[in-house]
């Protein structure tokens, strides 16, 4: 339950707000009529084709993939044209259009360093321009059928153009550090360039520049206006080419304006009562904009009409200020108290096992098999990031631990692709809380390299290779309870992992698309190897639900050493979540997970495992805790999965099924730090009696 005095904060917050929109209705509101039956959620830059009568936009709202529409204006049917893969938060991509060949140019890798795609509007068919441009803020230019955009780089802002047929970048103008130039538009006459420059200082200043100009290398800009201490965004030509018109929060709204070319002058449009964003004058008397709701954007039509006068809203911090002025003394110091010119710069070749220092040290506690453990921990890193040594180091003095066991020594060493450790005795924190152990008896030494081919999202690809070498084995490597046959055992391991992951609006995690991992491993011991090989594939789709998706996880082995060795084999069981985890929470996905067993109950020279997964819309919380400690969802799955095991071998052919559910609850401490408690129940069927098994863990 909230606290006591929770409430009143939240009843005198919510009073505050009526006397703003009460200030606001003082002058009538703007009135406008809807063209969607629903919100949009976020939106790029919309674009009008005449001819058609239908709006251009990128859409990204909960339960549904990003995507490109067309909206008819007079109707409000929306049709999908093309998926967003990879959607920016609020902007989703950044949009184009040639209205002449009816062809969409589109931002690709909009959380990483974008690219750029062209969309047919009638077919939706895609096809790729550039894979890195790095370029956003696109407009295109229908006389020189050349797309203008602002490519950000080493800090810096670059305006330049992709001319015909958009392969190659051009830079027209790099701004001086500490500048950025945004919201590009275009003059109906393709003559003038517009946008908005903004500095350090937090000024921001609607220009334009003269494209010849630019094309001559010539970077002189013409300002229009300048709003103080507002910020100006979305700014387009009308289609007389006669005013700019787009919004500022001037009045602590959103609020559309037009500044007229002729006289520099700024009128104002619209009193929004939530604001208005992304104006789309489409005549000399109506215009197109986005209206904010609590579920995204809903766009509709307004008049444009020049206003007299409206009220601004009062700042909450404003009142705050006045009341204790000394809470600008919390504040750090703007970036326009840093002298860029005084600032010493020197460059000179980085070396990071040079810079490799010391960054922090702390005393640790670890788990070793039933045992607890305390020692030290180091931590080395250079100020880049580029390698990293941590040492551990932990000391259990158990009676009934082998002498030799009770020192445990952790080293491990990254640089690049590269991996290194060495491990003796190995103990693990988490190993204090529950079933799932890491630590391990005996020593190890391992070299791992790992390659990264495409981290793009929504798509990854990435190959690795593991070398290990152990000894003074107990116990196998990654079977908790397994004996090893053998003291001295050598593994090397090769894996090839792509997956292409999206998921919507409002999720907890991917909703659709597959995720594919392959693994050739072998051991090696007393001149024998050991080959297995192990293919997982998942598939997911998006259900009609509103975040709610359906799975199908797979995994399929096949082991080619000897039936009376312990290596040879896989095994399976058991939720596998710790009481006290940092893994994922949903470790019965592992390959190795068969919740309603025990760990390595099962045991296996080949197997085929199939999972069905079904993930339920998360449940939000507005008050279910207290303000430092309270909870913000919970998710609920339902699983089912069958295993069939010793296929065509000498080995007894067993099949197992298991079905379970999990609830997922996210905690959050001090607004801050975010836990995930889960509760999960499982029954197991087989060659033995049904059996059950209850799962508690708390991810950190």
């Amino acid at each position: 339950m909230l606290s006591a005095w929770k409430p009143k904060a939240l009843l005198w917050e919510h009073d505050f707000q009526q006397g703003n929109l009460a200030r606001i209705r003082q002058v009538p509101v703007t009135r406008m009529r809807r063209i969607t039956c629903a919100p949009v959620g976020s939106a790029s830059r919309p674009w009008f084709d005449r001819q058609n009568g239908q709006i251009y936009m990128a859409v990204n709202y909960p339960g549904k993939l990003a995507h490109l529409v067309s909206i008819d204006l007079q109707s409000g049917a929306m049709k999908k044209i093309a998926p967003v893969p990879s959607p920016g938060l609020y902007y989703v991509t950044s949009l184009a259009y040639d209205d002449s060949t009816k062809t969409l140019f589109a931002s690709t890798h909009n959380t990483d360093w974008r690219g750029l795609q062209s969309i047919d509007i009638h077919t939706g068919r895609t096809k790729e321009l550039m894979k890195f441009d790095r370029a956003g803020n696109l407009v295109f230019n229908h006389k020189d059928r050349a797309i203008y955009g602002v490519q950000t780089m080493s800090g810096r802002s670059t305006l330049g153009r992709i001319p015909a047929p958009y392969s190659k970048w051009q830079d027209l103008y790099t701004l001086p550090f500490g500048r950025d130039f945004s919201d590009l538009d275009i003059s109906p006459d393709g003559l003038w360039l517009s946008g908005t420059l903004s500095d350090i200082q937090g000024r921001q200043k609607l220009v334009l520049f003269r494209i010849a100009d630019l094309e001559a290398g010539k970077m002189e800009f013409k300002e229009i206006y300048e709003f103080e201490d507002n910020p100006a965004a979305n700014f387009v030509f009308s289609p007389d080419g006669k005013y700019l018109v787009g919004t500022s929060y001037y009045t602590g709204v959103s609020n559309v304006f037009r500044i007229s070319l002729e006289t520099l002058r700024a009128e104002i449009l619209t009193n929004a009562t939530s604001g208005f964003f992304r104006p789309l004058p489409l005549s000399g008397d109506s215009m197109l904009v986005l209206e904010y709701t609590h579920e995204g954007m809903m766009p509709g039509m307004v008049k444009i009409d020049t206003l007299a006068d409206v009220n601004a809203i009062e700042f909450l911090g404003q009142k705050i200020y006045k009341r204790y002025p000394q809470v600008e003394s919390w504040m750090l110091p703007p970036p326009s108290k840093v002298n860029l010119d005084s600032l010493q710069v020197t460059e000179t070749r980085y070396k990071p096992l040079k810079e490799l220092k010391l960054a922090s040290a702390y005393p640790i506690i670890q788990g070793y098999q039933c045992y607890a453990a305390v020692g030290y921990r180091l931590n080395f890193m250079d100020p880049a990031g580029l390698n990293l040594l941590t040492v551990k180091w932990s000391f259990s003095p158990q009676p009934s631990l082998p002498l030799k066991q009770t020192v445990h020594l952790a080293v491990d060493y990254s640089l690049w692709n590269w991996n290194f450790s060495a491990n003796y005795n190995y103990a693990d924190f988490y190993d204090l809380f529950g079933p799932t152990k890491f630590s391990m008896a005996g020593y190890s030494f391992s070299v791992k390299y790992n390659k990264l081919f495409n981290r793009l999202s929504p798509g990854k690809s990435e190959f690795y290779v593991k070398l290990t070498a152990y000894g003074d084995l107990e116990t196998l490597p990654f079977y908790q309870n397994i004996a090893s046959d053998y003291r001295n055992l050598y593994v090397g391991t090769l894996s090839y992992h792509k997956s292409y992951l999206r998921k919507s609006l409002g999720a907890i995690e991917p909703e659709q698309g597959y995720d594919w991992n392959v693994y050739a491993i072998t051991s090696f011991a007393r001149e024998t190897f050991y080959p297995q090989l192990i293919n997982n594939f998942d598939l997911g789709f998006l259900l009609p639900v509103r975040n709610s998706a359906f799975w199908f996880r797979t995994s399929v082995g096949q082991s080619f050493g000897e039936s009376d060795k312990t290596n040879s084999y896989f095994y399976f069981g058991g939720f596998r979540n710790n009481y006290l985890e940092y893994r994922s929470a949903q470790q019965y996905r592992d390959m190795s997970g068969f919740p309603g067993l025990q760990i390595d109950q099962i045991s296996a020279l080949n197997y085929g495992k199939l999972t069905t997964e079904l993930d339920f819309r998360p449940i939000r919380f507005r008050k279910l805790g207290l303000l430092g400690f309270y909870s913000t969802y919970a998710r609920f799955s339902i699983f089912g999965m069958g295993m069939f095991t010793n296929i065509a071998n000498d080995q007894p052919q067993r099949n197992y099924f298991s079905s379970g559910i999990q609830l997922d609850l996210e905690l959050v401490m001090f607004s801050l730090l975010k836990s995930t408690l889960s509760f999960g129940f499982a029954r197991a069927y087989g060659p033995m009696a049904p059996l059950d098994q209850f799962m508690i863990s708390l991810k950190l």
